[in-house]
């Protein structure tokens, strides 16, 4: 799926953004997880604005190993980088 275009759409009940990680990313994925799943785009603010986030080598493995500690019964997550307009955001 374009990236863009995600954004471009704008939040939903399957799409989220969050401008970095924190606890409230790991709460909107167990609200996708009980219900029909969804992205989360972390670097982005609530309006659709690309911010861009810092990240270092491990960083998507230490937010997915985060998230897994976090949740009961364990789920299968799916992180990537993306680079958009010069900065990076997760999905």
């Amino acid at each position: 799926m374009n990236i863009n275009k995600l954004i471009k759409a704008g939040e939903s009940e399957t799409l989220d953004f969050k401008e970095s990680f924190m606890k409230e990313v790991i709460e909107t994925v167990v609200a996708f997880a009980n219900n029909r799943g969804g992205q989360i785009i972390i670097g982005v603010d609530d309006k659709g604005k690309i911010k861009g986030i810092s990240i270092g080598k491990e960083t998507t493995k230490n937010w997915n190993n985060e998230i897994s500690m976090a949740i009961e019964p364990k789920i299968t997550l799916s992180m990537y980088v993306e680079k958009m307009n010069g900065k990076t955001v997760i999905v």
